[in-house]
């Protein structure tokens, strides 16, 4: 014990020095976007990296991993945010966790790396209208298969164009990732990074689609995030976004179901600690059973996720602490949604069908209510909206 606690000071020390002596470098990640170095983001996070002399002509870089109890001094950084962060922490199930990295700048560095990736979109390529990504475990391949066959499927599509992927993280059952290499080499719409898919890594689905999206999907002018229970209009939502982008307003978007002054649970599944997160109420933030961003909205909550501590309830973290760090803001559009199972029936079916837009429906009923949906839409029209407004699918000019 005491030659290993030796061991850890000498490291620490020898990292000591190499700081005064200026040898410490930052690491560069993929992906991370270039940002000043300021006293209230400087910090140590994941790995360090140390310059050795080699020779008078050049240096090489040596990785050091260092004492597990050093982690990143975000304080300063979430006092300067407009709405309360929790605490920085190792994410939970992560390949380095408990490992630390300087990175100028970034408190929240995304270090995963693609192990499969979709078939559409590329760099120098004109993506299409809309991409939507779905989060999804390796394990749920039925419920992907019923996405494929309901309204991801381009049959439903029309003139509009429209690609779907799925998000998922490793999976430790090598029969279940084989599986999952297969049905990507079949569909080509699979999206993995090589973190530990669990529910407290979701966070993490999210940032490498829109890291993915991002960087493939150039021209593409909406994103979709759905949950794969998600029940998605596609025939109106598709003509929303198409009337949208014809009358140029292809910017500031964020269309979701806003939830102001959630409070916090401190139990259950979703129980936070209050040493985590010391707060009553979340920033606002959105549903994540479906959201739509404009391309410039998702790459700023991108580059912004890097910038916000870490905390692994998704929607409260990248559509609340991250939008409030990227400074975007969002669209109530509640109208376009229903989340209560005993309402879907009469309205996504009803005389006015058109106006809803996302349901949360169970894998039963599922195909059911999607073969009504389609009969609707294929015997009645999607009446033309007299302005087009963000987020209202149908609006009437007031006599």
């Amino acid at each position: 014990m005491v030659r290993r606690n030796r061991h850890v000071i000498l490291r620490v020390a020898a990292l000591m020095l190499g700081a005064s002596l200026g040898l410490l470098t930052t690491v560069d990640f993929p992906g991370i976007p270039d940002t000043p170095t300021t006293e209230e983001t400087k910090g140590f996070l994941r790995f360090v990296r140390v310059r050795e002399t080699d020779g008078e002509d050049g240096h090489k870089a040596v990785p050091i991993a260092i004492a597990k109890d050093v982690v990143a001094d975000s304080a300063s950084a979430a006092k300067k945010s407009e709405v309360p962060h929790p605490p920085q922490k190792p994410p939970p199930h992560s390949p380095n966790s408990g490992v630390v990295v300087r990175v100028a700048g970034v408190v929240n560095p995304h270090p995963f790396k693609y192990t499969i990736t979709p078939g559409f979109c590329a760099p120098g390529k004109d993506g299409p209208l809309v991409v939507a990504y779905v989060h999804s475990a390796p394990q749920k391949s039925q419920k992907r298969a019923t996405i494929r066959n309901t309204w991801a499927n381009k049959l439903f599509h029309g003139k509009y164009s429209m690609e779907v992927f799925f998000a998922t993280g490793l999976v430790s059952n090598p029969g279940i990732q084989k599986a999952l290499e297969e049905e990507s080499a079949l569909h080509k719409d699979i999206l993995q990074e090589n973190y530990i898919d669990d529910y407290k890594n979701l966070t993490y689905k999210g940032v490498g689609s829109l890291r993915w999206i991002s960087d493939n999907c150039r021209n593409t002018k909406f994103i979709l995030k759905t949950d794969d229970d998600a029940f998605v209009n596609v025939f109106s939502l598709l003509k929303h976004l198409d009337d949208l982008s014809r009358t140029g307003q292809t910017s500031n978007i964020f269309l979701c179901r806003l939830m102001p002054n959630m409070p916090v649970l401190r139990q259950g599944k979703w129980g936070i600690p209050l040493e985590m997160y010391p707060h009553d109420r979340y920033p606002p933030y959105c549903s994540g059973l479906a959201f739509v961003l404009s391309m410039d909205v998702a790459k700023a909550l991108y580059k912004a996720s890097y910038h916000t501590p870490l905390f692994w309830v998704d929607d409260a973290w990248l559509t609340g602490m991250v939008a409030a760090t990227a400074k975007v803001n969002h669209t109530q559009a509640s109208r376009a949604y229903d989340l209560n199972k005993d309402n879907i029936e009469k309205k996504f079916l009803g005389v006015e069908w058109y106006q809803y837009l996302f349901g949360h429906l169970g894998p039963k009923n599922f195909k059911l209510f999607w073969e009504e949906l389609v009969v609707i839409a294929r015997n009645r029209t999607i009446p033309n909206s007299d302005m087009i407004v963000p987020g209202k699918v149908f609006v009437k000019k007031p006599k």
